[in-house]
């Protein structure tokens, strides 16, 4: 989370200061529930039918939701 805080300085700077907080809880919750690995599981077990995935799928598919919540967050960061 230190990583994004020159980030969330400039948003705060630029916009808001609530909408820094507000990209700031975006990104440590949506990365709190990724990294705590049972969405990434579900969805391989659920979606991808993946009954036991190998290690690189899971890293990948954790490194997509990665991605997937840091462009949400960018989208909130720029409204």
């Amino acid at each position: 989370m230190l990583a994004f805080v020159p980030a969330l300085v400039w948003i705060a700077l630029e916009t808001s200061t609530i909408r820094a907080v507000a990209v700031g809880v975006l990104v440590a919750t949506t990365h709190l529930a990724v990294d705590q690995g049972r969405l990434v599981r579900v969805w391989l077990r659920n979606v991808k039918s993946a009954v036991s995935p190998s290690p690189a799928l899971s890293i990948a598919v954790d490194q997509s939701f990665h991605v997937v919540c840091l462009f949400g967050a960018a989208l909130v960061a720029a409204s």
